[in-house]
């Protein structure tokens, strides 16, 4: 995986935590398929312009946006849990985009992005 693949589409800056890349090729190994990397490092105003959060791991060279085509994303997402930096870290399931975020925060987070057409989630009814 050549860390160009990670530059920043602003400046072209790459910034790849090793940790990162180490944990993207295990995942890679595991999938059986290349990884479409979206997304990874971002400068900070490559990263303000799309809106990206404040403290992104992108930033830091320690996040990335992948696919990996041929494989369904849940099958991709459970893969990346098998990943210790990725199950202790940051996955992000994009269904709208059909995308993971990953990252290797210190901590363990998860989020889920809706599809689009999604039906709002109704706690109650009338």
């Amino acid at each position: 995986m050549e860390p160009s693949r990670f530059a920043c589409r602003h400046c072209g800056d790459v910034v790849i935590d090793r940790r990162l890349l180490d944990a993207l090729l295990a995942l890679q190994g595991k999938v059986g398929r290349p990884l479409v990397i979206l997304s990874g490092y971002r400068c900070p105003p490559h990263n303000r312009d799309i809106g990206g959060e404040l403290r992104s791991y992108h930033t830091k060279g320690q996040a990335a946006d992948i696919r990996a085509p041929g494989v369904p994303i849940m099958a991709l997402f459970q893969a990346a849990l098998e990943i210790p930096a990725f199950r202790g870290g940051g996955i992000g399931l994009y269904l709208n985009r059909k995308f993971l975020h990953l990252d290797i925060r210190p901590q363990r987070f998860r989020w889920i992005v809706p599809p689009r057409n999604a039906l709002p989630n109704k706690t109650h009814s009338h």
